[in-house]
C-alpha cells in the first residue's frame, strides 16, 4: 500500500505565541518555524539542497540499476523529486506585518511567487492595509487575523486545510505518495 508523505508547513512569524499555535495547528504534519523571512530563506534553501541530494541518490541509483522496472521506477522517483524542487514546502503561512519590517512580508510573498509559482503561500496580517498590499500583488491567500480573539486559530487551521487540499487536488508540485507498494 502506498501511503501518502505528511505536508510540509513553513511557519514565518516574528511572535513566539504565534509559533505555538502552529505547533498545535500543524499536528500530523512536518513543520518549520522562523522568526524572519531570512530565517525562511534559510530553511527554504536547506530544503532544496536537500531535494538536490535526494536527486544525486537516485541518479547513482539509476546507473546501478539493472532490470528495465527498476530504472522505469527510478526515473518516476526522479520527476517526483524534480517536482519538489518547484515547490519545497507545500505550503507557507506567513505573517505580514513584522515590525520595523514592513512591506517585507510583501516583498517576501512577491519573491516567493517569483521563485515558486506552485508553491501556496497563506498570508496573515491583523492590518488591513497590508492585506491591501498583498491583493494588489496579486496574491489572494491573505485574511485578517488577531491571534488574542477566540477563534483565530480555527480561521488559521481552515484556511491551511484548505490550501493543502488544493494543492494536493491540483497535483501540487510536493505531492507524491511515499512508501512501496505492497
Amino acid at each position: 500500500m502506498i501511503k501518502p508523505r505528511r505536508f510540509r508547513v513553513l511557519f514565518v512569524d516574528d511572535r513566539h505565541y504565534v509559533h505555538n499555535y502552529a505547533r498545535r495547528l500543524s499536528k500530523g504534519m512536518s513543520h518549520a518555524h522562523a522568526y524572519s523571512p531570512e530565517e525562511a530563506e534559510k530553511l527554504i534553501s536547506a530544503r532544496l539542497k536537500k531535494i538536490d541530494q535526494m536527486r544525486v541518490q537516485k541518479m547513482k541509483a539509476a546507473e546501478r540499476a539493472r532490470s528495465p522496472q527498476r530504472r522505469a521506477a527510478i526515473k518516476k522517483q526522479l520527476a517526483s523529486i524534480e517536482n519538489m524542487r518547484d515547490s519545497p514546502f507545500d505550503l507557507i503561512v506567513s505573517d505580514i506585518n513584522m515590525p520595523d519590517m514592513h512591506p517585507v512580508g510583501v516583498e517576501f510573498a512577491r519573491g516567493l511567487r517569483q521563485r515558486f509559482p506552485k508553491m501556496r503561500v497563506l498570508m496573515h496580517s491583523d492590518d488591513l492595509e497590508f492585506l491591501a498590499d498583498l491583493e494588489e500583488e496579486g496574491i489572494p491567500s491573505a485574511f485578517k487575523s488577531r491571534y488574542d480573539q477566540k477563534g483565530t486559530e480555527a480561521q488559521l487551521k481552515k484556511r491551511m486545510m484548505e490550501q493543502l487540499r488544493a494543492s494536493r487536488r491540483s497535483g501540487g508540485a510536493n505531492w507524491k505518495p511515499r512508501g512501496r507498494a505492497s
